[in-house]
């Protein structure tokens, strides 16, 4: 937030030779003048700085003086190559001048540009931006244009351009810097813009270049002046005005922001426990956050769950492992509202009733994968149901399924009846879903219910097949290459072998005719193609009981406030800035 047209814009036409020069970084330079000691016999003998510094004045000496700084450091290696080159060229500059005195009094006058700027590019003195910068000044002047308020020298022009009370010099020098060709475009608007503000009366910052101006205008006691002028100058976008013009209200009303710069580093300082009131405070009154979230922060010290800091809080709890950290940090500092309070402890009650249910294998299961207290935890209330539960109870059905619905009868194969043994019939019925459950206990009958296991089994099968209680009917699909069953079944749904069979028995009813090989054959082949055909719709429709299983629990886990509490959670901890 500068006005001052760049330094190096009028320095281009003030060559300073100085830094050829070793009498002037004999005195100002050295860094460890303790280290020499007097008298120099490399400097003539010199008793004291001040002698040394007249021996070197004289350029009959620059030699032994360069190597003499050169051994104790007391130039840069850019500022030897300058003198030595110099010193090669006899040390003696333009119009005669050889001393630094000498030389900066005749180059600082701008009279003497043509002469200096020609013997700094023979003799390769300045870098070629400050050369290229200066022949842009002497090609202006050589047009006709005069320097502003007809400055001779660096000291003129600096002191005449950057006085913010005459607004009319800052408008010349603008006027200056354009014709001379070194000020870009978009620097020259921004420039007429700041030009306009000062007419209108406003003061700019006394600060030069956008470094110094950061650091000045930071100060809690500069940021008012800064953010008027930049207003007035309309040097900040208009969405990031509007956002000014509210925090220069705050300001004036005394509330200031938050001593730190940038989303880092006020993150950070706002994480730390003292600062957390200062940064609500201004937080509230900028309207970026609400009362209600300020005073959580407040509650929590600035700091989340696990000692998290800012945003990091939000991955910490996005992780599944921390959900029962972040619940208990909630709950702690009284983050979590009444309302979502008593839809947790709902759903806690329902995990509770769901887990106890279940059959004694899922109980155990259950427990020796969140430990043998687990039920009596969430009685008291000490964990609360979560996803990572519901993931451990589904598993533990998974697991267990084959064990939960019994045998499958003699050998393995079909639906035939077996020796019974697992879970009673009442237990494999409570673990069917509630919308299945109506037609399973209306399906059975007391032929069923003396199979066990196996006729509850049947019982849910039709009813999948049925669509009964809210289950869509379900169209098992067969396993690759199966036999078309259409293709077999007739009107009478007799397959043509079955068919065939009967009718040569009826024919010979005294049994003398024998099925010939290849009838037998077919009829075995006919049977094996059943048999696989009848396991795989077992397989499918204990799959499809399964999955729906599954889903009851995981609908029961959800509505207990697994998902849901982390995403209350989240949306009470991190309040973002706007």
């Amino acid at each position: 937030m500068s006005l001052r047209i760049s330094r190096e814009h009028f320095i281009a036409f003030v060559i300073i030779l100085g830094s050829v020069f070793l009498s002037a970084f004999f005195v100002t330079s050295a860094t460890s003048k303790d280290d020499i000691v007097f008298p120099v016999p490399e400097l003539g003998g010199c008793m004291s700085e001040l002698t040394c510094k007249l021996y070197c004045a004289d350029s009959t000496h620059i030699n032994e003086c360069l190597d003499f700084a050169e051994q104790h450091n007391l130039m840069s290696s850019e500022e030897l190559r300058h003198a030595r080159r110099f010193a090669d060229i006899g040390a003696v500059g333009p119009g005669g001048c050889s001393s630094r005195d000498e030389c900066d009094a005749y180059c600082d006058d701008i009279s003497n540009i043509d002469e200096c700027l020609s013997f700094a590019e023979a003799n390769g003195i300045i870098p070629p931006e400050e050369l290229a910068e200066g022949r842009k000044v002497q090609a202006a002047l050589r047009s006709g244009a005069a320097l502003p308020g007809g400055c001779r020298n660096k000291n003129e022009c600096e002191a005449y351009c950057d006085d913010p009370a005459h607004p009319e010099r800052i408008e010349e020098c603008i006027s200056f810097a354009e014709a001379a060709g070194f000020i870009p475009p978009e620097e020259l608007a921004e420039a007429r813009k700041v030009l306009k503000a000062i007419r209108a009366g406003h003061t700019p910052p006394p600060c030069r270049g956008d470094r110094e101006c950061d650091r000045y205008c930071s100060l809690p006691g500069n940021m008012e002046s800064c953010m008027e002028f930049a207003i007035a100058a309309e040097m900040v976008p208009p969405r990031e005005r509007a956002e000014m013009q509210k925090m220069l209200g705050l300001i004036r009303q005394g509330i200031n922001p938050p001593n730190c710069r940038g989303d880092r580093e006020c993150d950070i300082y706002c994480s730390e426990p003292e600062n957390v009131d200062e940064c609500m405070t201004f937080a509230v009154a900028a309207g970026f956050v609400s009362e209600e979230d300020a005073e959580m922060m407040r509650r929590t010290g600035g700091r989340g769950p696990g000692g998290c800091k800012g945003r990091e809080c939000e991955t910490f709890c996005d992780n599944p492992a921390n959900n029962e950290v972040c619940f208990e940090f909630a709950m702690e500092h009284g983050l979590i509202p009444e309302e979502d309070l008593k839809r947790i402890e709902e759903g806690r009650t329902q995990m509770l009733e769901a887990v106890e249910s279940a059959p004694p294998v899922i109980v155990e299961c259950f427990k020796s994968r969140l430990g043998q207290n687990i039920i009596e935890e969430l009685r008291s209330g000490a964990r609360m149901p979560s996803e990572e539960m519901g993931d451990h109870v589904r598993m533990c059905f998974e697991e267990n399924m084959s064990e939960m619905m019994g045998p499958r009868g003699a050998g393995g194969e079909g639906f035939g009846p077996g020796e019974p043994s697992g879970p009673t019939p009442e237990q494999i019925l409570q673990a069917v879903p509630p919308e299945m459950r109506g037609c399973v206990s209306e399906m059975i009958g007391p032929e069923l219910l003396a199979l066990g296991p196996d006729g509850i089994r049947e019982a849910v099968g039709k009813c999948v097949n049925q669509g009964g209680a809210g289950f869509g009917p379900v169209r098992v699909p067969l396993p690759e290459n199966s036999p078309d069953l259409d293709a077999f079944r007739q009107e009478d749904g007799l397959s043509p072998f079955i068919r065939e069979k009967r009718e040569v028995e009826a024919e010979f009813e005294d049994g003398g005719f024998e099925i010939n090989i290849q009838e037998e054959i077919r009829r075995r082949t006919e049977e094996e193609t059943q048999r696989r055909i009848q396991e795989e719709i077992q397989r499918r429709t204990e799959e499809e009981t399964q999955r729906r299983i599954e889903e009851e629990i995981r609908q029961r886990t959800e509505d207990g406030g697994g998902a849901s509490l982390l995403t209350i959670i989240k949306r009470i901890l991190f309040v973002k800035a706007k």
